[in-house]
């Protein structure tokens, strides 16, 4: 059964939100961070001594053409919101302990690349070779922009393995 989660992106604090074993777990912010970005208590703690370096209130103008400057990097409201859903999605994810390399169509499209690769020989294997561990490397590190695009890599190199299959 799919689970179905909740998202509240507020304007003082953000959540997710799931239910599990009968009751509602709540996800607040996480302190992640993202390079040089927090979100979350992090950000607002650290708003107070690095205020050039930080924003609040944003989500109150998404949709208008207002920017935000932290340090070198200006950002739009809702940038600055996919920012803070990341973070709640990628702690929703660890709370409910679901993995991207544990989702179906992920281990078929690895077992289908390794099943390819015991076939081939030289060069064409050494490419699936290198496309299967980024693949497993991008899993591994759960961001879900890798993830996909190490897929479209993947599914590129069996569609073109494939393909030479019927010349």
């Amino acid at each position: 059964m799919a689970m179905i989660i909740g998202i509240d992106l507020g304007t003082t604090n953000s959540l997710v939100g799931f239910w599990r074993d009968g009751a509602p777990v709540l996800v607040p912010n996480a302190l992640d961070e993202d390079g040089a970005v927090l979100v979350g208590r992090a950000a607002r703690e650290r708003l107070s001594t690095h205020p050039a370096r930080s924003a609040a209130a944003f989500k109150r103008y998404m949709g208008t053409p207002r920017q935000f400057n932290l340090g070198t990097r200006t950002f739009h409201p809702e940038e600055l919101s996919a920012l803070v859903l990341r973070s709640l999605r990628l702690e929703a994810l660890k709370r409910l302990k679901i993995h991207p390399r544990d989702q179906a169509e992920n281990q078929a499209l690895a077992a289908r690349g390794k099943r390819l690769y015991e076939e081939l020989l030289g060069r064409e294997r050494d490419r699936l070779s290198h496309a299967l561990v980024n693949f497993q490397a991008a899993l591994d590190g759960q961001d879900p922009d890798v993830i996909a695009g190490s897929r479209r890599f993947l599914e590129g190199e069996l569609a073109r393995l494939d393909w030479n299959d019927f010349l």
